[in-house]
C-alpha cells in the first residue's frame, strides 16, 4: 500500500513505458538512486540516497535475500544469472565466434613471437559462447579466461575435451570495469575528475596485478559494452555524469588491454556498437594514439564490423587490434 511524506517510498510497481508513474521515496532531494530489484520485476523505483533505497528494499523486497545485499552483491547475482540463461546460446553465435577467433589466431600469428606465442588472455569470456577454444588450444600452450562469474568460466572448461582443461586457466570474480566497488559509495555523489581519473589508474594497475603476469596475446571479447550495465541500472544520473564514467571505464579497459600484454605481443579488443554512426570505433583508435599510450602500443587499426546476432538485436562488432612497444 503506498505511503507518503518526506522520506516515505510508493510501492506501487510502475512501468519503465510510463515515466508519469514513475515511483520514488517521496523527498524533495534529487533522486539518485534506482530499485534494481524492482528493474527486474518491469519496474522503476528511485530514491534521493542509499538510505532511502535500502529502507525501500526492507519494506518492499525484504523476503528477497538480495535486498541485505549491497549493491555490488545483487549485480554479480543478476550476471551470473544471466550467463546461467544464455549457457544455451553458442550455435547462434557461430558466425561472430569464428571473427573473434579469427583474430586471435591473427594476433598469435602477427606478433614479435612470430606464430610461436605461448599464450593468450581473454577478458570478458562468460561461457565461451563467441570462443573457439579448442581451436585457439591448437596455437597457444595456455589459454587464460577472466570475467566476473566464475560459474560462467568453469562452464566454458567443462564444455571442453578433458584433455585441454588443464590448459585452460581461469581468474575470476575478476570486475574489469575497475568501479563495481563503488555502486554504493558514488550512487549519492558522483566523484570530481581527479578522484576518477586516480581511481581509474589505480583500477587498471590492480586488474593487471590480480591476473599477476603478462601475455602474448590479450582479447577482450564483447565486454566493454557490459562493463557501465550495472551503473544503469541502479544510478540516476546526468548525462555528463554519465559520459565521464564511461570514458573512465574505457580509459580501464584499455589500460588493463596495454598493460597485461608482454611486449612484442599483440592485444585485441572486440567491441559492439549500435550502429555504423556510433562514434566509439574512431574514439578507440584515437585514445591508443595520444601520447601516454602511443609510446606503448604500436600499429593500432580497426577492422570492418561484423554482424552478431544477440538473440533480441543485431549489434555491430569490430576489432581493434595493436603491438605493444617493446620499449614502453
Amino acid at each position: 500500500m503506498p505511503r507518503t511524506g518526506a522520506g516515505a517510498l510508493t510501492t506501487r510497481p510502475v512501468s519503465r513505458s510510463d515515466p508519469a508513474s514513475i515511483a520514488s521515496c517521496g523527498c524533495a532531494s534529487e533522486m539518485r538512486r534506482a530499485c534494481d530489484l524492482c528493474a527486474d520485476a518491469g519496474a522503476l523505483l528511485v530514491a534521493c540516497s542509499l538510505a532511502c533505497l535500502d529502507r525501500h528494499l526492507l519494506a518492499e523486497h525484504g523476503a528477497d535475500p538480495r535486498a541485505r545485499e549491497n549493491s555490488e552483491a545483487r549485480a554479480r547475482t543478476r550476471l551470473a544469472g544471466i550467463n546461467r540463461r544464455l549457457a544455451g546460446n553458442r550455435e547462434r553465435y557461430h558466425e561472430h565466434r569464428q571473427q573473434v577467433t579469427a583474430l586471435a589466431l591473427a594476433a598469435e600469428t602477427t606478433s614479435a613471437f612470430g606464430g610461436s606465442a605461448r599464450d593468450i588472455v581473454i577478458f570478458g569470456a562468460g561461457n565461451g559462447s563467441d570462443l573457439d577454444l579448442p581451436r585457439m588450444a591448437d596455437s597457444f600452450r595456455e589459454i587464460h579466461l577472466v570475467d566476473l562469474d566464475a560459474e560462467a568460466l568453469e562452464r566454458a572448461r567443462q564444455a571442453l575435451p578433458s584433455a585441454l582443461r588443464a590448459r585452460v586457466i581461469p581468474h575470476a570474480p575478476l570486475d574489469l570495469s575497475g568501479f563495481m566497488s563503488r555502486l554504493d559509495e558514488w550512487g549519492d555523489g558522483f566523484p570530481d575528475d581527479a578522484t576518477l581519473g586516480s581511481t581509474a589508474f589505480a583500477a587498471a594497475r590492480a586488474i593487471v596485478a590480480a591476473l599477476g603476469r603478462d601475455f602474448d596475446v590479450v582479447l577482450s571479447t564483447g565486454a566493454l559494452s557490459q562493463l557501465i550495465v550495472p551503473f544503469h541500472r541502479c544510478w540516476v544520473a546526468p548525462r555528463a555524469s554519465w559520459e565521464r564514467l564511461e570514458a573512465a571505464i574505457v580509459a580501464v579497459h584499455l589500460a588493463t588491454l596495454v598493460l597485461s600484454t608482454r611486449p612484442g605481443g599483440r592485444g585485441v579488443l572486440a567491441f559492439d556498437v549500435p550502429s555504423l554512426q556510433d562514434p566509439l570505433p574512431l574514439a578507440l583508435l584515437a585514445q591508443l594514439q595520444l601520447p601516454g599510450m602511443a609510446s606503448l602500443v604500436q600499429e593500432p587499426q580497426l577492422t570492418s564490423p561484423w554482424s552478431w546476432d544477440v538473440g533480441d538485436a543485431v549489434q555491430l562488432v569490430y576489432g581493434l587490434s595493436f603491438r605493444r612497444s617493446t620499449n614502453g
